[in-house]
C-alpha cells in the first residue's frame, strides 16, 4: 500500500477550473474537511456549457498565439442525453419550482439550460465563495517540502488575476486539475491540403449556420458535433459532404429527409483547383473543410517533470484515469474519460479524490498502481486499439463508476440511469432527426423521478409528455418539504443569535490561537518543530478569521431586511443564503475551538541528503564518475571542482555524486546541495545552508556565540564527524581556492555518435539508407557534448527525410563556432 496519510487530515487544495468537474470536485472536497480554491479563467461558472459568439481569429486554432476562446458551444446544440441521465446523483438535473419561465423544460435541453443548472448547483453548494474568477493559471510546479510536511507533495502555483492585474504565487497541499479538454483542437491529416485554396476550419469555431449560405461544405468526423453540424448547415449550405474514416471506401449516401448531404469514406487527397477527392472516387469542388475530429488533451500550465505526459492523446501514466502513480495523492486530474455520462462520473471522481487526501480511502502503493496501469496499455495493445481511445470507456463506464462508488462506500449507478443512457444511443443512431423529442422509456422516467423524490432538493417533480416536463405535486416529499422550510426559517429568524455567537466565539479562537502560537515559537526557538496538525489548524483558522470579518462586515445590511420579527425577509434569497453562511461558520469556529493538543511540537528530524532528480547517465561518464568518487574520499580534500564546455554534462555528473552519498557509506553525516547563481550571494548560502540543518533564521555572525553553539550542537545531536561550516564565510569566490580540479571531457568521436543513434532511434535510422551517414555528419557536428548530442537527436528523431537531414547538417555548421566556443565553467563542491 502506498505510504498512510493521518487519518481525516484537511489539505489546502487547488482545483483548476469551475465547469461541471471543478464545481463538484470543490463540494466534494469540503465536504470532506479540506480547505479549497478554485481557479476559473471566465467571469462564470459553467466552463465549456458557457456560450458565447466568439471565435478564434485562427479558424483551425493551431496558432499558439492566437487568444484562445474556452468554449465550443454552438448556437443549436441540444444534449445528446436526457436531463434525467446527465445530472449530478444527488442533485438532479429537472425542473425546479421558482425558476424563471425562460428556462428549457424539453428533456433534452440546450446548452443555455444546462449552463443554468450547472449555476444552481453552484448557488445552493455556496461553491461561488471559493472561486477567483477571471483568474488564469500560469504555471503549476511541485514545491520543496518543507519541515513536517513528509509525504505531502507540495505544488506552487502561479496566477494571474485578469481586473487587478495582480500575479499571486501561491503552495497547494495538492491540486485537481479540471480544466476540460474542448480546446485545443484534433486535425485530420489530408494529403494535399497546403494548397489547396478553400477555407479550413474546426468545429470549435462554428457557431451559426448562416455563414455558410450557398457554399459546399465537407465535414470530416463522426461524432455528435459532426451529425448537428452537417443538419444545422444543410438548411443554409449548396451542399454538405460527412467524410469519416470508418465508413467503407466506397461509400456514397445521400441522408434520407435531406437534397444536399451526403455520407462519404475518408478524404483521399485535394487539389490546388479547390476540389477534394474521396476514397469512393467521387471529386467535388468544395468551398470549406470543416475539421470535427475531437480536441487533445491540453496541460500547458502543468509542469510534472516528465511524470504526466500527453502521447497520441493519451494522459499518462494514470491509476483509473485519475492519479499519476509518482505523484499520488497530490496531484489528480477529473473528466479525462470520455464517451460517458459525464457529471455522475465526475461526481464519483471527486469523491474519491477527496476521501484519498483525507486519508480515510487508501490508494495502492505506486509500485501496484504502475503495475495495473502497464497491464492495461497491454491489453489495449494486444487488441489492436490506438493510443488516442485509451480514454474513451461508453458501456465500460458503468463497471468503473461502481468501482468508484465502491472506495467511497457509496451506492453504484442506478439502474434506470445505464439502461437510459443505452437506450438513448440506440435510438441516436436510428433516428439522429428525431430522438430528442420521440422517445419511449416512460418507465425509466418514472424510476428515475421517484428516486429524485428522496432529493430535499425538489420540491415537485416532473411529469414528461412529447418531449417537455410538467411540474406536479409530489406526496412522498412532504416530510421532506417541511424539513427544508424549517431549516430556511431557521436561518432567518436565528440570524441576529447566530451573529452575536459568532463574534463571541470567533474572540475566543483568536485568543486560542495566540496562545498556540506563543506555544510553538517557544519550542521553535529551542531547535524543535511544530506538527503538522498544528500547522493545519493554524491555517484553518486563519481562514475563517477572514470569512468571519466578510460576514461581519455585512452584518448591518442583512439584519435590516429582516421582518414580521424575524420571521421573514424582505429578500428572502438572499437572507437565507446568508443566514447559512453565519450558522455552518459558527459551527465551524466552534469545532475549531474544541480541539485540544497534548504536544505541539516535535524534535526537527533533519535529513542527511537531499537526492535529486537524475537525468539518465550519459555515455562515457562513468569512469570520470569513479575518479572524482575516489579523490573526493580522499583524506584532505577540502575543495574540488569540476570544470568543462557548457553542456558537457558537469551539472549532471555532480548530481550522481550526490545521490551516491545515498547508495555509499562515505564517513560524512551530512551532504548538503546548494545552488549558487551567477551573482553570488554569501549570506543567501549561509542561510540555506542553515535551513538544511534545521536552524531557520540562524545568524552567522561570529560575536553570536550563543547561535554558533546552536548550529554546533545540531550536528552534535548527530553524532557527526562532519566539519563544522566557519561562520565566516569569504565574500568572493576565488576559483583559485579549487583543489585539482578535474576536468569534464566532451565524448570520443564514436561515444558521441552511440548517444546519438539512441536519441534518434532506430525506426527513423533505418526509414533510409542514406541517414546513417548523414547522423554521424550531424552527430560530428555536435562536438561531443552531450546536452547537444541530446537535444539535437531527440529533434531529428522525427525527421526522415534525406532533405530535413541535409537542412539540418547546414543550420549546424554554422553553429559550429558558438558550440566550440563554449565558455569552461567550474562546479566547486
Amino acid at each position: 500500500m502506498a505510504p498512510s496519510l493521518s487519518p481525516i487530515r484537511s489539505h489546502h487544495v487547488a482545483v483548476i477550473g469551475a465547469g461541471a468537474a471543478g464545481l463538484v470536485a470543490a463540494r466534494e472536497l469540503r465536504r470532506e474537511g479540506h480547505s479549497v480554491v478554485v481557479f476559473e479563467r471566465q467571469k462564470q461558472v459553467g466552463g465549456t456549457w458557457i456560450y458565447t459568439d466568439h471565435v478564434e481569429p485562427d479558424p483551425l486554432s493551431v496558432d499558439p498565439t492566437r487568444p484562445v476562446v474556452h468554449s465550443s458551444v454552438y448556437g443549436s446544440l441540444r444534449t445528446n442525453l436526457p436531463r434525467e441521465c446527465m445530472g449530478y446523483r444527488d442533485f438532479p438535473f429537472a425542473i425546479r419550482s421558482g425558476v424563471s419561465e425562460s428556462r428549457d423544460p424539453r428533456r433534452f435541453p440546450s446548452h443555455g439550460e444546462v449552463l443554468a443548472y450547472l449555476q444552481d448547483f453552484s448557488k445552493e453548494f455556496g461553491i461561488e465563495e471559493m472561486i477567483r474568477f477571471e483568474t488564469a493559471v500560469v504555471r503549476v510546479s511541485p514545491a520543496a517540502k518543507s519541515d513536517g510536511d513528509e509525504g505531502i507533495g507540495k505544488w506552487r502555483i502561479e496566477s494571474t488575476e485578469k481586473e487587478k492585474k495582480t500575479h499571486r504565487d501561491e503552495i497547494y497541499d495538492a491540486v485537481v486539475v479540471c480544466n476540460g479538454h474542448y480546446i485545443e483542437p484534433r486535425l485530420a491529416e489530408i494529403p494535399g491540403i497546403s494548397s489547396w485554396p478553400g477555407k479550413e476550419m474546426h468545429s470549435h469555431n462554428y457557431r451559426l449556420p448562416e455563414p455558410f449560405k450557398d457554399q459546399v461544405v465537407v465535414l470530416i468526423g463522426n461524432s455528435a458535433s459532426a451529425v448537428d453540424i452537417s443538419r444545422d448547415i444543410a438548411g443554409f449550405a449548396k451542399e454538405v459532404h460527412v467524410a469519416y474514416r470508418s465508413n467503407p471506401a466506397d461509400t456514397f449516401i445521400k441522408q434520407p429527409g435531406y437534397s444536399n448531404l451526403w455520407m462519404h469514406s475518408m478524404i483521399e487527397r485535394v487539389h490546388e483547383d479547390g476540389s477534394v477527392v474521396f476514397q469512393n472516387g467521387e471529386t467535388i469542388l468544395v468551398d470549406v473543410i470543416m475539421h470535427c475530429t475531437g480536441y487533445k488533451y491540453h496541460f500547458p500550465f502543468l509542469e510534472t517533470n516528465g511524470n504526466v505526459t500527453v502521447d497520441d492523446n493519451r494522459v499518462g501514466p494514470l491509476y483509473k484515469d485519475v492519479f499519476p502513480p509518482a505523484l499520488a495523492p497530490w496531484l489528480s486530474f477529473m473528466g479525462i474519460p470520455w464517451k460517458v455520462v459525464p457529471f455522475p462520473l465526475f461526481e464519483l471522481q471527486g469523491k474519491w479524490i477527496a476521501g484519498v487526501l483525507s486519508g480515510r480511502i487508501m490508494l495502492p502503493s505506486k509500485e501496484d498502481m504502475m503495475g495495473e496501469i502497464k497491464s492495461f496499455y497491454a491489453t489495449l495493445e494486444a487488441q489492436g486499439i490506438p493510443k488516442r481511445y485509451t480514454h474513451q470507456m461508453g458501456n465500460a463506464q458503468f463497471e468503473y463508476n461502481d468501482w468508484l462508488a465502491s472506495q467511497c462506500g457509496c451506492s453504484g449507478t442506478e439502474e434506470w440511469r445505464k439502461e437510459m443512457y443505452l437506450t438513448t444511443g440506440v435510438r441516436r443512431r436510428a433516428h439522429p432527426e428525431t430522438y430528442r423529442d420521440e422517445w419511449e422509456d416512460y418507465h425509466l422516467v418514472s424510476q428515475a423521478y421517484q428516486d429524485f423524490s428522496l432529493c430535499s432538493s425538489l420540491w415537485r417533480v416532473t411529469l414528461p409528455v412529447s418531449g417537455y416536463l410538467f411540474l406536479i405535486p409530489c406526496d412522498p416529499c412532504i416530510n421532506k418539504i417541511s424539513n427544508w422550510v424549517d431549516e430556511k426559517v431557521a436561518c432567518i429568524h436565528n440570524l441576529e443569535k447566530n451573529l452575536t455567537a459568532l463574534v463571541t466565539s470567533m474572540e475566543e479562537l483568536k485568543a486560542k490561537r495566540d496562545d498556540l502560537s506563543k506555544r510553538v515559537t517557544r519550542g521553535e526557538d529551542r531547535g524543535q518543530q511544530r506538527l503538522a496538525e498544528i500547522e493545519v489548524w493554524l491555517n484553518r483558522v486563519a481562514s475563517i478569521e477572514k470569512r468571519v470579518s466578510d460576514l461581519l462586515s455585512a452584518r448591518d445590511d442583512e439584519l435590516q431586511k429582516l421582518c414580521l420579527c424575524g420571521f421573514c425577509s424582505k429578500s428572502l434569497r438572499s437572507s437565507y443564503g446568508y443566514g447559512k453562511k453565519v450558522f455552518l461558520t459558527l459551527k465551524e469556529v466552534e469545532t475549531l475551538h474544541s480541539r485540544e493538543f497534548e504536544v505541539i511540537v516535535e524534535e526537527a528530524q533533519t535529513p542527511r541528503m537531499e537526492e535529486r532528480p537524475l537525468q539518465p547517465t550519459i555515455v562515457g561518464q562513468e569512469t570520470m564518475l569513479q575518479k572524482a568518487w575516489k579523490h573526493l574520499m580522499e583524506d584532505g580534500v577540502g575543495m574540488m571542482g569540476l570544470y568543462g564546455m557548457g553542456g558537457v554534462g558537469k551539472t549532471t555528473l555532480l548530481t550522481q555524486i550526490n545521490n551516491k552519498f545515498s547508495d555509499v557509506s562515505s564517513g560524512f553525516d551530512f551532504v548538503i546541495w546548494v545552488v549558487v547563481s551567477k551573482e553570488l550571494h554569501v549570506e543567501k548560502i549561509q542561510d540555506e545552508i542553515a535551513g538544511k540543518v534545521g536552524l531557520d533564521g540562524f545568524l552567522w555572525e561570529i560575536k553570536d556565540k550563543n547561535k554558533k553553539g546552536r548550529l554546533e550542537s545540531r550536528f552534535q545531536q548527530h553524532k557527526t564527524d562532519a566539519k563544522l561550516p566557519s561562520p565566516l564565510v569569504p565574500k568572493k569566490y576565488v576559483i583559485m581556492g579549487v583543489e585539482d580540479p578535474m576536468e569534464v571531457q566532451c565524448l570520443a568521436d564514436n561515444e558521441a555518435f552511440d548517444l546519438f543513434q539512441k536519441k534518434v532511434g532506430q525506426r527513423t535510422l533505418g526509414s533510409d539508407p542514406e541517414i546513417p551517414e548523414l547522423a554521424r555528419i550531424v552527430a560530428k557536428k555536435c562536438c561531443g557534448l552531450p546536452l547537444a548530442l541530446d537535444v539535437i537527436g531527440e529533434t531529428m528523431s522525427c525527421k526522415r527525410t534525406i532533405q530535413e537531414w541535409r537542412h539540418a547538417i547546414d543550420v549546424l555548421t554554422s553553429y559550429a563556432i558558438e558550440f566550440s566556443g563554449m565558455e569552461d565553467k567550474i562546479l566547486p563542491f
